[in-house]
């Protein structure tokens, strides 16, 4: 009777881990606004980027798309009245779930079209989307994982022959936040803004690192 009621309580263990990606490290999801974001995620793409000027540059990325949220669908419902973050959780886990044989990639390309974007830079375009879940699965971690994203925008900006070239030589944040909107996101509207916000990024962090 006792072993009976082990295999059992094993069996409802199974059920439950069932359908669950299984992650090397627990994944880190990063929340909108959250106290000390900011600074952690300039610590984490440092260590990919060549100069404080291009992290100023894709931080000011990340706030503009996302406010640092890196499981966010349509800048966390901002624009989708109703949904907000169950929709976030919602596409984040369901992609996980077949994240390790590939089987949820189209799931994923589709609802992030759907919704306007995913993850910290909100990506939108089906070729960035896919990458971004190959890049996950090679990662081993959730598609919503922080310290991925970080890793994968500088992947996906090195694809960029051209652009990689300019911010390699930029030594002005504006300009680097500025061409990443154009170069990148393809945002000509947003260019002002993220150029603007670079500059202070670089401010606040630039004399912290020195």
């Amino acid at each position: 009777m006792k072993k009976a009621k082990q295999i059992l309580a094993l069996a409802l263990v199974f059920i439950l881990l069932a359908g669950t990606a299984a992650f090397a490290d627990e994944p880190v999801f990063t929340e909108r606004k959250g106290k000390g974001v900011e600074a952690w995620l300039w610590e984490e793409l440092s260590q990919y980027s060549p100069s404080d000027v291009v992290t100023a540059g894709v931080l000011s990325y990340f706030w503009r798309e996302s406010q640092y949220r890196s499981d966010a669908v349509a800048g966390w419902g901002s624009s989708l009245a109703g949904y907000g973050i169950d929709l976030c959780e919602t596409v984040t886990e369901e992609t996980d779930k077949g994240l390790e044989d590939g089987s949820s990639r189209s799931y994923f390309i589709r609802k992030a079209r759907r919704y306007g974007g995913y993850g910290l830079g909100q990506w939108r375009n089906s070729d960035y989307l896919g990458d971004l879940y190959d890049f996950a699965q090679d990662y081993g971690t959730s598609v919503g994982d922080a310290k991925m994203q970080c890793a994968y925008i500088f992947e996906s900006l090195r694809d960029n022959r051209k652009l990689w070239k300019k911010l390699r030589r930029c030594l002005d944040p504006e300009r680097a936040g500025r061409l990443i909107a154009i170069y990148y996101d393809g945002s000509q509207s947003g260019a002002p803004y993220m150029g603007y916000k670079a500059g202070r990024l670089y401010e606040k962090y630039h004399e912290a690192d020195a």
